[in-house]
């Protein structure tokens, strides 16, 4: 190992040695490339004995692109210089093209092709553009422009599209075109180049030192609509971006924006949106990419996890790029908009998250929780990086993990080293919670097994939802079993009134309208929620439907047997039939008399109905055998059929109304059904 180390150390001072010897003989220069290549040979047959090489000199990449840096200098003049802030800009970039190249194409230390090897896994490599500027296909272009800069900023501080189309004027199509053959680029011959497959621009703006102008903010943009349908060496350019940054950025900025160019988007701009600080390259931070990124832009696949059990998470490894790994859990794809997923990774002080400094001394587990467009997961619609001290300091950077931990706080008023209690679950009873967005549960627990290291074990526990939830009496609702639960929750409109129970059923005491759901739960958590079930529960001799059995209900039905009421709405008919002839007549009111008196304390028909909206064949519950069986006019059904049938609520009528509110509800578009809005007494008024 000893051995190897040097030989590879060797190597490095020998390629370093090559740059500065830019004015070396041929000969020699030769003799130095011949040695390079034979320790290079060297290190590659000891890595095949075991033996552990640098990650620059792991290979295998799945793409590579090109990009062209383009230093970009002005013409300054007193007048112009004298608006500005810095008193050192002269107009000039002080670096040299050599140190740029490196900048962006070395492989040792910190540099922008390092950073994406590393956060793609190995899977893309960034090569210099062929060019025919100063050193030949370096990468670098250094160009001089006629003109000062513009230093004229819109209203989020990037420069005016006049200032862009004055800068890709005179560097783009008078000075790059003639020195540089774009037609190179187009790798499948379609006659346009595009980003990330063929070419990735940065134009580097000569610009004052510590934020003093002039200056741009940095920013990606598109040139299609600069171009306006011109050809530069008879190509078109389609979905071509160029990165405008000054020639004082951070490294950060550099991959931020080449990151855009690559489909990456910003997490800072909404909050709200994008509940993300500094654990992310998109949020404005040197570190790596967040899990969703890494997946959009094709750097990792995701290990779907769709069981139970204990799960592996690799962290970044620099001598071996194709460990890492992400474990993505479904939480929810009944969303009608979204779909709502979990993205588990390990992330460690190591490559470009060690950058964090003060913000990270113990890596961890780190969980997002994230919604995609339906059916399209490159379309990020919310994310949120699920805090475990999101009630403490701001300034730390945190993660799950089994083991207790310290945080180097460098805020004055906490202190120094902060003792913090380990978090190792995250599920219905935590904070955050595993809840989905809407603040239902998910069903899913995360527990983390082991210390924080680049290889940590977590348990991920599944807990199904009750499933066919139905009455199965006339107060009675149940549901299947759920393996491994220690009891349930029924929920009543929207959690306005919730009560355990131990086993799968329960007796319904409320009267009138309302929707259930179930939910399972065991020692750790608790269920998503079962399919709704839309109710009515309508109490015998209840004549006006109020929840109620008084002198009033009597005075209706006297009137209904007088005839002074014309009609019964069909819940009416039912509850006023107290001896279930299916007729309404003297017995009944005799019947309810009796009740008013307390000489019975129930009628012979029971003491109430249950139904369930949408339950045409009375087996229960709802599925798509009533949505077939449904009949056209509501003919041939009795009394409790029709009821159900109504599901649209238009006034006793059965038609095609209710036939389409019954499928989106079977479909799970729709959870309360149209009739569950309105009111008895609506109906009777």
């Amino acid at each position: 190992m000893k051995f190897t180390k040097i030989l590879f150390f060797c190597t490095i001072n020998l390629y370093n040695n090559l740059h500065k010897k830019q004015q070396k003989t041929e000969r020699g220069y030769a003799n130095d490339k011949k040695s390079l290549v034979f320790i290079l040979v060297v290190c590659i047959i000891l890595s095949t004995m075991g033996f552990n090489v640098s990650a620059s000199s792991q290979t295998g990449f799945q793409k590579e692109e090109k990009i062209l840096v383009v230093l970009i200098e002005f013409t300054e003049t007193e007048e112009s210089l004298a608006q500005y802030e810095d008193p050192y800009y002269d107009g000039t970039i002080k670096k040299s093209d050599s140190e740029y190249s490196d900048f962006f194409f070395g492989t040792e230390g910190i540099t922008i092709r390092n950073y994406f090897r590393e956060v793609s896994n190995g899977r893309l490599d960034l090569l210099p553009a062929e060019e025919n500027s100063n050193v030949a296909n370096d990468g670098v272009v250094r160009v001089k422009l006629n003109i000062p800069h513009p230093n004229d900023y819109g209203d989020l501080g990037t420069l005016t599209y006049d200032a862009i189309a004055s800068i890709f004027e005179n560097a783009f199509i008078n000075s790059l075109d003639p020195i540089i053959d774009f037609s190179v680029f187009d790798k499948n011959s379609d006659g346009f180049l595009t980003s990330s497959e063929e070419l990735h621009i940065f134009f580097v703006l000569a610009s004052g030192a510590g934020g003093n102008d002039p200056k741009t903010r940095a920013f990606a943009l598109n040139m299609d609509g600069i171009m306006n349908n011109r050809t530069v060496d008879n190509l078109h350019f389609k979905n071509l971006g160029i990165e405008f940054v000054n020639d004082s950025s951070d490294i950060s900025t550099y991959c931020h924006e080449l990151a855009h160019d690559m489909g990456a988007i910003d997490l800072y701009l909404d909050p709200e949106k994008y509940s993300v600080v500094t654990e992310s390259l998109m949020s404005g931070f040197y570190c790596h990419l967040d899990p969703w990124h890494k997946i959009m832009l094709g750097f990792v696949d995701p290990i779907d996890v769709t069981a139970s059990g204990t799960y592996t998470v690799y962290s970044v490894d620099p001598n071996d790029w194709s460990r890492y790994n992400v474990l993505r859990i479904l939480l929810d794809d009944k969303n009608p908009n979204y779909d709502e997923y979990l993205l588990i990774e390990n992330r460690q002080p190591v490559g470009a998250d060690a950058n964090l400094g003060n913000r990270i001394i113990c890596g961890g587990i780190a969980i997002w929780h994230i919604a995609t467009e339906k059916g399209n997961f490159n379309n990020l619609v919310r994310m949120k990086f699920e805090d475990p001290d999101s009630n403490r300091y701001e300034i730390d950077y945190r993660r799950f993990r089994q083991n207790q931990f310290y945080y180097n706080v460098e805020d004055g008023e906490n202190g120094g080293n902060v003792i913090r209690v380990p978090h190792i679950y995250y599920n219905y009873y935590t904070e955050p919670s595993s809840n989905l967005f809407d603040g239902t549960p998910s069903g899913v627990s995360v527990k983390i097994e082991s210390p924080s290291s680049p290889e940590m074990m977590v348990t991920v526990d599944f807990i199904d939802a009750p499933e066919n939830l139905r009455s199965v009496s006339n107060d009675t609702i149940s549901w299947d079993p759920v393996e491994d639960a220690s009891g349930y929750i029924v929920h009543m409109d929207e959690d306005s009134f919730s009560i355990a129970v131990p086993f799968n059923e329960y007796t319904v005491s409320h009267f009138g309208k309302h929707t259930y759901v179930v939910r399972a739960k065991n020692y750790s958590n608790i269920s998503k929620n079962s399919k709704n079930l839309n109710t009515t529960n309508l109490l015998y001799g209840d004549i006006n439907l109020d929840g109620t059995i008084d002198d009033a209900d009597k005075e209706v039905l006297s009137n209904y047997l007088s005839n002074n009421i014309s009609q019964f709405k069909d819940e009416q008919k039912l509850v006023a039939d107290l001896n279930g002839d299916k007729v309404i007549n003297s017995t009944d009111l005799q019947l309810l008399n009796r009740y008013l008196n307390g000489v019975i304390t129930q009628f012979p028909v029971g003491k109430s109905k249950l139904i369930v909206y949408g339950d045409i064949n009375q087996d229960g519950m709802v599925t798509m055998e009533d949505f077939e069986n449904f009949p056209s006019n509501g003919e041939n059904l009795d009394i409790v059929q029709r009821i159900a049938a109504d599901v649209y609520g238009d006034d006793d009528k059965i038609n095609l109304l209710d036939k389409s509110e019954l499928l989106s509800y079977i479909e799970g578009s729709k959870k309360r059904m149209s009739v569950m809005n309105i009111e008895y007494s609506e109906l009777i008024n």
